[in-house]
């Protein structure tokens, strides 16, 4: 959930501070401020009432999305990927790296 607060400038400020505070009705969430334009703001405004969904939920699921987990979540991921792959740590590494190589050429 993000906490929504008009500053004096052009600019909104919703909650982002190193000591995230933890929502005082669901402890299983944080609270984060961020600064956005005021364009960017009416515009996500805009996206969340015609998806008829909070802020919060636009961006949870952006962040989904774009494949934003914590590293709990990515270590679990490629323990999944690698068991039902079949391949072994080193054979998992090396196939890794062979296809950064052939991304990174083009390939």
């Amino acid at each position: 959930m993000l906490d929504l607060a008009r500053s004096g400038s052009s600019a909104r400020l919703l909650s982002a501070s190193w000591g995230v505070r933890k929502h005082p009705l669901d402890p299983a969430t944080s609270r984060l401020t961020i600064t956005l334009s005021e364009e960017r703001y009416r515009a996500l405004k805009e996206a969340s009432d015609q998806r008829r969904r909070t802020i919060g939920q636009l961006i949870d699921e952006s962040l989904e999305f774009y494949g934003i987990k914590s590293k709990e979540q990515a270590r679990d991921l490629v323990r999944r990927a690698r068991a039902q792959a079949g391949l072994t740590e080193a054979q998992a590494i090396e196939l890794a790296q062979s296809e950064v190589v052939a991304a990174r050429a083009g390939h």
